[in-house]
C-alpha cells in the first residue's frame, strides 16, 4: 500500500477551500472527467504520518515493529495538503486484467470566499 502527498499553495488571500479531483487509468489512457472520479478537500494545517510503520525483519528469527508517528505537515501557512491512498492496481477493460502500472491524473479546484451583503 502506498500513499502520495499532494500540496496546493494559495497564490492570493481569500480562498475558502480547495478540492483535488483525481483518477487512475491504465497506461496510455486519458482521463474522462465526465465519469465519476475521486474528490477530496485539501486540508490547512494538516497532520501527516511520518515513518514507515508496520513490521520489519530484524534478523532471521526476529521481527521488529516500527512505530508510526504523526507530526504537523512541514508546509508554509498558505499550503493545503492531502495524503492520497494509491491503489495497488488498476483494471484495464480492454484486457480484462489488473495492472500495477497505471497513470495518476489530477487537478485542483478552488472556491473563493464570498461576501454576503
Amino acid at each position: 500500500m502506498s500513499y502520495l502527498k499532494k500540496m496546493w499553495l494559495d497564490q492570493e488571500p481569500g480562498i475558502e477551500s480547495v478540492v483535488i479531483h483525481y483518477t487512475f487509468t491504465p497506461l496510455g489512457w486519458a482521463p474522462n472527467w465526465s465519469l465519476p472520479h475521486e474528490t477530496r478537500l485539501m486540508e490547512k494545517n494538516a497532520m501527516v504520518k511520518q515513518g514507515f510503520g508496520g513490521t520489519t525483519l530484524v534478523a532471521e528469527d526476529q521481527v521488529g515493529l516500527i512505530p508510526v508517528t504523526e507530526r504537523p505537515a512541514s508546509a508554509p501557512p498558505n499550503a493545503r495538503v492531502k495524503v492520497l491512498k494509491m491503489p495497488a492496481s488498476v483494471f484495464n477493460p480492454q484486457t480484462s486484467t489488473f495492472s500495477e502500472n497505471y497513470l495518476f491524473h489530477y487537478f485542483f479546484g478552488s472556491v473563493p470566499i464570498t461576501c454576503e451583503s
